[in-house]
């Protein structure tokens, strides 16, 4: 599945923000990247294309040099068109992740048939609030689910991974991270990284490791992690989403100004889950 995820996040214009690979359910938070799709040319488009779908006779001549007559160009330009969207398209992301999986499984077990429960379910994550909550949700699976003690032994998840490159760049001999991650904008200047720095993403996951444990009662303000107390997250309530107790899972994750105005936008008065917290969207993770 780790091969297969960084397959994928080099074709689509896709980002991997967390993961975590569960035994019979995985979690992830992408950042999709419509205007990267926009600025390829029809090569790159049909390039990219053709390392998971490679069957297409019209495709493999153009990608070879061959010369085109008037209506294979054109046809070649509607397959461009078709093309281009799903480079950016979440379900087909699904769909090439999923499918490939279920024929795998499907093999190993000699059977046919239905390998997915049904359709994965998707959250829109309006701001920092939200992006925070989900990765740090998403790292901490394997803790929450009792499986592992702490994220560094959190197998087949981002934070482990992260955690592993960390050691790397320390100087410590660590596995090389696969999928390949979104990376955090310890800079201050790039807008098309995390925005978090590596070192505050850090002390919140170890933070909030500690207090998803069913032997802590409540989270302590005085010992807040510096980014929970720069962006006005009330620790406590926090702590309580981590350890799965936000309710019921809403289509948004968001500070309340971005539920409200994502009902507004949709021309709705309520937004589930919108009403579960002041600051942040309560709710559970899916794929």
């Amino acid at each position: 599945m780790l091969d297969r995820l960084g397959l994928l996040s080099r074709v689509f214009a896709i980002d991997i923000c967390a993961y975590a690979l569960m035994s019979n359910h995985y979690h992830l938070v992408l950042r999709v990247d419509r205007e990267r799709v926009e600025a390829m040319s029809d090569h790159e488009v049909l390039e990219r294309w053709n390392r998971v779908f490679s069957g297409n006779p019209l495709i493999k001549m153009f990608l070879a040099g061959d010369e085109l007559s008037p209506l294979q160009s054109q046809m070649l330009a509607d397959l461009v068109q078709d093309i281009r969207p799903r480079l950016y398209d979440i379900s087909w992301f699904m769909r090439c992740l999923n499918e490939w999986i279920a024929r795998q499984a499907n093999k190993e077990d000699n059977c046919k048939g239905r390998f997915w429960e049904g359709r994965f379910r998707a959250q829109a994550l309006l701001d920092e609030y939200g992006l925070l909550t989900c990765m740090a949700y998403v790292d901490l699976n394997a803790i929450r689910a009792g499986i592992a003690d702490s994220p560094e032994h959190s197998d087949f998840s981002s934070i482990q991974a992260r955690i592993r490159a960390w050691g790397q760049s320390a100087g410590e001999e660590a596995a090389a991270q696969c999928p390949p991650l979104l990376g955090f904008n310890d800079c201050g200047t790039d807008d098309a990284l995390l925005p978090f720095t590596t070192v505050d993403y850090m002390e919140l996951v170890d933070w909030t490791a500690r207090n998803v444990r069913a032997d802590k009662a409540c989270a302590m303000d005085e010992d807040a992690p510096p980014i929970l107390v720069r962006m006005g997250i009330d620790c406590e309530r926090f702590a309580k989403q981590m350890r799965g107790e936000g309710g019921s899972f809403p289509i948004f994750m968001g500070a309340y100004h971005c539920l409200r105005d994502a009902a507004k936008e949709r021309g709705l008065h309520y937004v589930r889950g919108s009403g579960t917290a002041r600051r942040l969207f309560c709710g559970e993770v899916a794929s």
